[in-house]
């Protein structure tokens, strides 16, 4: 009887170590899912704005695209030549270069087109060819308002993902680090006058709120969840 009584308190010494380890392993699990889960937000959060950021970038590229293939219609039927100088921009259908190449092709482009508005006064009395350029101004104003939100958080992304734990959640949801716009961006101030002018606009004042982002993949599918919360107001004279 004393044999196996002693049995038995060997065995619940050993199942209460197991269940002690046990204990402490899901402890640790459960922190380090929470650390990666908390980590990943970020992650996410960045991806979403400049996927979202670059989806309209590459929208005004087209826009901008189509503009200046208009110009270079008018130049060339008005001056009567052919310029080699945008060679690049007709066969932009063809080459199907990438957003980045497609932004400094169409950046170029339009310098091209600048030097030959100046040079030749007699395109200024053009009255079509005059509201191209100013539509091309208003969707560069657009665009470069995108490239910095996207550049901002592409570089912030960029900056964590080589580095632990980012590097690990970027590696198993195959981000990448992205590649930079190189056109113009906005200063603090140049963006306080882009939103200036922006609310003058819609009369002064706009109401505005917060809205926020979160893409969840899960090896299969993305599903891309927003929300928003807390008003405040826009004026065009800042404070």
């Amino acid at each position: 009887v004393k044999y196996v009584v002693k049995c038995n308190s060997k065995g619940s010494e050993i199942m209460d170590i197991i269940l002690y380890v046990s204990g402490v392993l899901v402890l640790i699990v459960s922190i380090t899912l929470i650390f990666f889960i908390s980590k990943g937000e970020r992650v996410v959060n960045l991806v979403y704005k400049f996927n979202m950021c670059e989806k309209e970038i590459i929208e005004f590229l087209n826009n901008k695209e189509s503009l200046i293939l208009r110009v270079i219609g008018i130049i060339e039927r008005e001056l009567k030549s052919e310029f080699k100088v945008f060679e690049d921009v007709k066969n932009i259908k063809v080459s199907k270069p990438s957003p980045y190449e497609k932004d400094k092709l169409l950046t170029s482009a339009f310098e091209e087109i600048t030097k030959i508005y100046t040079d030749n006064p007699n395109l200024k009395e053009i009255k079509s060819f005059d509201g191209i350029i100013k539509d091309i101004n208003k969707n560069e104003i657009k665009l470069i308002s995108l490239r910095t939100l996207y550049n901002k958080c592409a570089m912030e992304f960029n900056s964590i993902c080589n580095k632990f734990p980012y590097k690990v959640i970027c590696k198993f949801k195959k981000f990448k680090e992205r590649t930079l716009y190189e056109g113009k961006e906005l200063n603090d101030e140049e963006m306080i006058e882009y939103y200036s002018k922006l609310v003058n606009e819609y009369g002064g004042k706009l109401t505005a709120k917060w809205v926020y982002g979160m893409v969840i993949y899960d090896g299969k599918e993305t599903n891309e969840y927003s929300w928003s919360k807390g008003h405040f107001y826009f004026i065009d004279k800042p404070c």
